[in-house]
């Protein structure tokens, strides 16, 4: 019971804060998320800011990233393979019809660029070896298209 009073009270004095700094806590978009192990116990914890209640997420986008309730980033990876894998369509698909210098600007910033945004987080992750097998097999093709036509000369079509 001390622990949904503390609750409360933390609850309390940041929402006196936001109105002191005549800010707003949006009730609809507010949640929060109860991190656990996966062998823990669910814990029933209720949370209210004024009379609304906050709603429990098992994950949540937060700064591009999204971060589930026991840190595994599968829904996050979920995310990022289908992103990646639409950038994979079209590398292949521009591949006959660009030179190799728009080769590489495209695979940069179609791919590489997704996928370096956040890259350091996936690599404790047991979801991310789809990751790595995708950029390994972009990597081939724009290793294959620097073999086949160096950096300056126009593609064969």
């Amino acid at each position: 019971m001390e622990f949904h009073e503390n609750i409360d009270t933390v609850f309390g004095s940041v929402n006196t804060w936001f109105k002191k700094n005549c800010l707003s806590l949006n009730n609809k978009k507010s949640h929060y998320i109860h991190f656990k192990t996966k062998n823990s116990q669910p814990i029933d914890i209720s949370m209210c800011l004024d009379t609304n209640r906050i709603s429990n997420n098992s994950y949540t986008k937060f700064f591009g990233r999204i971060v589930d309730n026991t840190l595994s980033w599968k829904p996050h990876i979920d995310h990022l393979i289908n992103k990646l894998s639409t950038a994979c369509y079209v590398i292949r698909s521009v591949k006959p019809c660009v030179n190799t210098n728009a080769f590489i600007m495209i695979y940069h910033s179609l791919f590489h660029a997704v996928l370096n945004h956040g890259i350091i987080f996936l690599g404790n992750s047991s979801h991310s070896t789809q990751v790595f097998r995708m950029q390994k097999r972009q990597l081939g093709l724009l290793w294959a298209m620097l073999t086949e036509n160096p950096v300056g000369t126009c593609s064969k079509n």
